[in-house]
């Protein structure tokens, strides 16, 4: 069975012999695309197999993942991500096919479980910044090639799992096309995180504004 040790360091999950055994064609899928992504980002040779660090630029790790999936994205969108930003893109019909690695690694769930359920099912966020993201969906499908400033600073929870907190701000979404055709394939999201486990999440938000 194939390993997928520089994906797992890279994402914080365990990926051994009995996690690969269980997991669907799209999960093994999304990791072979990263594996590739990060290969092309690090420049990994046969005598470089294993790098020290695995810290790619964000925006270079997002320009790999478009090209290996044949899309492209408003030039505009692509001065929202910065180095240190996360990504997370979506099919049009939200199925999860690619990411950056900070969210990976500051949720508790498996791999598995965030590679094949749908995320509604796995994380909650207040009915405000919820609707911020519908809204900037709905004005996406109406013909906005990107949404700049989508939601401030707020909670997700993990519904299960460790009910691990992330403080999350959605910096810009933006429809990805084919490339060849021009078509609508893709959501994509920039964001920034920060981890905040262990307390309600009135005082993680006020723990977050005074650091």
């Amino acid at each position: 069975m194939r390993s997928y040790e520089i994906v797992a360091r890279a994402f914080g999950k365990d990926l051994g012999p009995e996690v690969m055994a269980g997991l669907a064609p799209n999960a093994v899928e999304l990791l072979r695309r990263h594996e590739e992504v990060l290969h092309e980002v690090l420049e990994i040779t046969p005598d470089n197999r294993n790098p020290e660090k695995i810290n790619p630029n964000s925006r270079d790790l997002f320009k790999s993942y478009l090209n290996r999936l044949g899309l492209k994205v408003d030039s505009q969108f692509l001065l929202q991500i910065s180095k240190e930003d996360e990504f997370e893109i979506w099919t049009t019909d939200m199925k999860f096919i690619g990411c950056s690695h900070g969210f990976m690694r500051a949720c508790s769930y498996s791999f598995k479980e965030l590679a094949e359920t749908d995320w509604a099912e796995l994380f909650r966020r207040d009915p405000v910044n919820q609707q911020k993201l519908v809204d900037a969906i709905i004005k996406m499908k109406q013909g906005q090639s990107y949404v700049p400033d989508v939601t401030d600073w707020h909670v997700v929870e993990e519904i299960a799992a460790k009910k691990v907190s992330i403080m999350i701000r959605v910096k810009a979404t933006a429809l990805a096309f084919d490339a060849a055709t021009g078509m609508p394939q893709a959501i994509v999201g920039v964001t920034q995180i920060k981890r905040s486990a262990g307390a309600r999440p009135l005082e993680r938000i006020l723990e977050f504004l005074k650091s």
